[in-house]
């Protein structure tokens, strides 16, 4: 007996060695005494779990997963080891097995809140926000001084769109944790979501202090920054993040972003070239926004918006085939059902859907409050308008498959500002559309088609689409003919603008104009004589940037003109002011081109690469104008000189532009309405007939 227990104390003396050791990151070490005693007692608990922690930590996890199952066997009652191969298994991936390990630890210990905790993060991960704020909830009951657990609980209730139970969450874990840089970077997120973002700096500066490993509290104070038009403190923080993380691509593509909303294309160069380095090396979650204004190719576009998607397939809705006949019930799904470009193009296409064939309903999660003209009409145009906006992706879901809907529109491609596209990866319809909103591939697999036309996307572009293409036989875009423009219109003088000379104008965003296009710019500034640049003033900062980038160019920066927003009507009326809009590339003018045709304002394009560099060649064909669709800068500069110098030729253009504009494919709506429909109805046909998406090309519509 006595040799027995001096055999025990020594094993427990062997077991604070390798303890002490493995506490020091002394892996090796420790990983000899626990063989060592192995050798001797192959089924000693203690030290097979031990040593399976150490594999863990030194990246065996294979090998650490096959110790913690002979422990477990061994030990069936040790809620801790069952604790610690659901560590190991959630590293590896493996979150449902996992979670059945977290599960059988606080069956062991009920109030187990470290394990409570991880269940909720594994069930967040899956999309199971309800579940996992029953889980933070038990845990915040059992240990109600638990910051983490406050924490977690409010980003479950972000998640479900319960803005204020979340930030109650968030401000209880700060209450408890003072310094919890987490709690503070997730507040100010949730605080700059709902437009307070003086708030949202100030806890973000929190984080920042706390020195939290976070780099997007870095880069949320920046965009606050940004919003403030403080564009030199934004792109400071941006670029000290991409020193302290040289390979975090989230945020150089954020940097990236930024350069061009702020003109600054200066610091853009060498920025430019890693992140599509980084592209091509497949690195997952890049904005694909920040790829637009760059040299990325067709290709580009689809690695990175197969990348950006791959994370995002909850299990989707079944369906179930219907019986044949009855209206196709297509549904429509956007923020942007308010006074907004893309509902400025779509709103008459909504009333004109023919209603004995088509059931149509608008799932809205814009802002419920907005009571503009542009809503009102939009509540008026569908069959049904639901409001969205107050549940979570998976509940939008359930109701938009609850309604039957047959066809899914959405209008952002999910990755437009403010999109949620965790509404379609449920896949609530059995056939998804992507149309309007954001121009190219989606990379996702729940959606089945793309609206194209044969323009913006070319035959032998296709395979850079994960969509199946869908060409309308004039141009994908649709326009809304009761675009009122006001009866009068101000002088020159009032906007600015010389009352002689010539009047070059390009109202795009400003993050569209690129040192090329702006060079091209200056240099025909220079040689029309009196002519001046009439663009639009997005902020004071940026137009200060433009005129400086102006004058270093040896251009008056007084010759660039700006112009603020103003309602619809009156800008379509002000536009006429303008001789030629010239358009930017490799992202060309959208709705602003259609706006300027509509107004009768010549728009001379150049053709890119990408689905958003042709756009505006799109449309100039579609109103009969492939005069001004140029295919180099080379020839859009002089196209433009051309132009400038012989007002005859341009006096003609706009005379046909007012003289044909109601019989301009372009803006026949109804044309377009017919050909749209019949796009939708040969998908239905497609699907009912058991056969999978597949591209086609719609013919013309008879009317």
């Amino acid at each position: 007996m006595q040799q027995g227990q001096n055999n025990q104390v020594t094993v427990q003396q062997a077991l604070q060695i390798a303890i002490t050791h493995f506490r020091s990151a002394k892996f090796p070490e420790a990983e000899d005494v626990c063989r060592q005693v192995l050798q001797v007692a192959p089924d000693n608990v203690d030290f097979l779990h031990l040593l399976g922690l150490i594999a863990s930590h030194t990246g065996r996890d294979d090998e650490a997963i096959g110790l913690f199952e002979r422990a477990v066997k061994l030990k069936e009652n040790d809620p801790l080891l069952r604790f610690t191969f659901a560590l190991t298994l959630q590293k590896c991936g493996w979150q449902d097995d996992a979670l059945l390990r977290y599960k059988e630890a606080l069956a062991l210990k009920p109030d187990y809140v470290e394990a409570l905790i991880n269940i909720g993060n594994i069930l967040k991960e899956q999309n199971k926000y309800d579940e996992a704020e029953q889980a933070y909830k038990q845990a915040t009951a059992i240990r109600p001084d638990s910051a983490e657990a406050y924490n977690n609980l409010g980003t479950a209730l972000g998640h479900q769109e319960k803005p204020a139970e979340a930030e109650a969450a968030f401000r209880k874990a700060l209450d408890l944790k003072p310094d919890h840089a987490a709690a503070h970077y997730n507040l100010g997120a949730l605080l700059e979501k709902q437009g307070q973002s003086e708030k949202a700096a100030q806890h973000y500066a929190r984080a920042v202090n706390f020195k939290s490993p976070l780099a997007m509290a870095n880069l949320n104070l920046a965009n606050v920054f940004r919003e403030n038009e403080m564009f030199n403190e934004a792109i400071a923080l941006y670029e000290y993040s991409h020193m302290r993380h040289p390979d975090d691509h989230k945020i150089l593509a954020e940097l990236v972003r930024l350069i061009y909303n702020a003109s600054m294309w200066e610091k853009s160069g060498p920025y430019e070239a890693r992140l599509l380095e980084m592209v091509r090396e497949k690195r997952s979650g890049i904005y694909l926004y920040s790829l637009l204004c760059i040299d990325a190719t067709p290709e580009d576009l689809l690695t990175c918006a197969r990348l950006f998607s791959q994370e995002e397939y909850p299990q989707p809705f079944s369906h179930s085939k219907r019986k044949p006949g009855g209206k196709i019930k297509i549904g429509y799904l956007s923020s942007d059902f308010f006074e907004h470009a893309t509902a400025y193009l779509m709103a008459e296409l909504f009333e004109r859907h023919d209603r004995s064939r088509f059931s149509v309903t608008a799932y809205s999660y814009s802002d419920n409050s907005d009571e503009s003209p542009m809503r009102k009409r939009l509540k008026k145009a569908f069959d049904g308008f639901v409001d969205v906006s107050g549940l979570s992706d998976r509940e939008a879901a359930q109701k938009i498959h609850d309604d039957g809907i047959d066809i899914l529109i959405d209008i952002q491609g999910g990755l437009t500002k403010n999109a949620r596209r965790g509404i379609a990866a449920f896949r609530p319809a059995p056939l998804q559309v992507s149309h309007l909103g954001y121009p190219g591939t989606s990379g996702a697999r729940f959606i089945d088609y793309i609206i194209a036309d044969r323009f913006v996307i070319p035959e032998d572009q296709e395979k850079y689409y994960s969509e199946k293409v869908v060409c309308l036989p004039d141009c994908y875009q649709p326009n809304d003919t009761q675009r009122k423009i006001a009866a009068t219109a101000p002088t020159r003088e009032a906007c600015g603008l010389p009352a002689q000379g010539f009047v070059f104008c390009c109202l795009n965003d400003n993050y569209k104009v690129t040192a090329r296009i702006f060079d091209v710019w200056m240099r025909l500034l220079k040689k029309v004589p009196d002519s001046v640049l009439w663009l639009s003033e997005y902020n004071k900062a940026v137009k200060e940037v433009l005129r400086r980038q102006a004058e270093r160019r040896s251009v008056n920066p007084d010759r660039l003109v700006f112009t603020k927003k103003i309602p619809l009507s009156e800008h379509l009326a002000r536009i006429r002011l303008a001789d030629l809009f010239l358009d930017t590339l490799p992202v060309n003018a959208h709705t602003t081109a259609s706006d300027a045709l509509w107004a009768g304002l010549p728009v001379l394009t150049c053709v890119g690469d990408t689905f958003a560099g042709r756009v505006a060649g799109s449309l100039l064909k579609a109103a009969n104008l492939p005069e001004l669709v140029t295919y180099s800068l080379g020839d859009y500069e002089a196209r433009a000189l051309q132009l400038a110098q012989n007002p005859g030729q341009l006096a003609a253009i706009r005379e046909k532009m007012d003289r044909t504009k109601l019989q301009m494919p372009l803006f026949d709506i109804e044309r377009f309405t017919r050909n749209i429909e019949s796009a939708y109805s040969t998908m239905w046909e497609k699907y009912q007939a058991g056969e999978a998406p597949q591209g086609f090309v719609v013919e013309q519509s008879k009317q």
